[in-house]
């Protein structure tokens, strides 16, 4: 039950600190130290996780594309191939 709690509570402090303006980042870590806190890991297993999570190839690869569907999304509105395709799929 006391999870449950930690999930609730760190949803409300997400969405508030993104109200707030805060960085989307600093809001999801301050989310996930909430419901680390309420599951009971403690410090140690809260740092531990974010270490093993950090250089998980799996979490790296989703990083790498990430960072790569952004370039390519830059890259098409900079050249404008993004408004020809989204003015290709308004339909008339």
């Amino acid at each position: 039950m006391l999870q449950i709690a930690g999930i609730v509570i760190a949803f409300i402090l997400i969405i508030i600190m993104i109200n707030k303006k805060i960085s989307l980042g600093y809001a999801l870590v301050s989310g996930s130290l909430v419901v680390g806190i309420f599951t009971g890991l403690g410090f140690m297993g809260i740092i531990e996780s974010f270490i093993r999570a950090s250089i998980d190839p799996i979490t790296i690869r989703l990083v790498a594309i990430l960072g790569l569907i952004s370039i390519l999304g830059y890259l098409m509105q900079e050249f404008g191939i993004l408004r020809k395709v989204v003015d290709s799929l308004i339909l008339y």
